[in-house]
C-alpha cells in the first residue's frame, strides 16, 4: 500500500488476514529474484543523501532490518534507468553526484554510473 501525505509518503505491507500494516519502507521495497532481501533506497532531496535499507525475509516470512546506510557521494538517479535485482544476486542501480542529480532537468545530457550492491 503507499500512503501518502503532505511532504510525505511511505509503502507498507498489509496482513491479509488482519488488514493491519506489517511494515514500512521510505521507498518502494524492491524484493530481490530469490526471495530472500528487500532493499528500499531513499532519495533524501533535503539532505543531498540516498538512504538504503536492507531488510532479510525471515523464513517464517518476518522482515528483519540488517542494515540503514546514508550515502552522501552519490543519489539514486531519477529517470529513464530504473534500479532492479539482477540475476547475479546483485543490486544495480543508476546513481548521480549531489550536484549533477540538481541539474538532471536543465536539459543537461546525462551519463549515469552504477551502483553494484550484494546483500549478504
Amino acid at each position: 500500500m503507499l500512503y501518502t501525505g503532505w511532504e510525505e509518503y511511505d509503502y507498507s505491507f498489509i496482513d491479509q488476514k488482519t488488514c493491519k500494516a506489517t511494515q514500512s519502507f521510505s521507498e518502494l521495497p524492491l524484493i530481490s529474484n530469490d526471495k530472500r532481501h528487500i532493499i528500499s533506497l531513499y532519495t533524501n532531496i533535503y539532505e543531498n543523501t540516498a538512504d538504503l535499507s536492507l531488510y532479510r525475509i525471515n523464513k517464517d516470512k518476518t522482515i528483519t532490518e540488517k542494515a540503514y546506510i546514508t550515502f552522501t557521494q552519490w543519489m539514486p538517479a531519477a529517470g529513464d534507468e530504473p534500479c532492479f535485482w539482477s540475476k547475479d544476486g546483485y543490486f544495480y542501480t543508476p546513481v548521480l553526484r549531489p550536484d549533477a542529480y540538481w541539474n538532471n532537468g536543465r536539459g543537461n545530457k546525462v551519463t549515469y554510473q552504477y551502483v553494484r550492491i550484494q546483500a549478504l
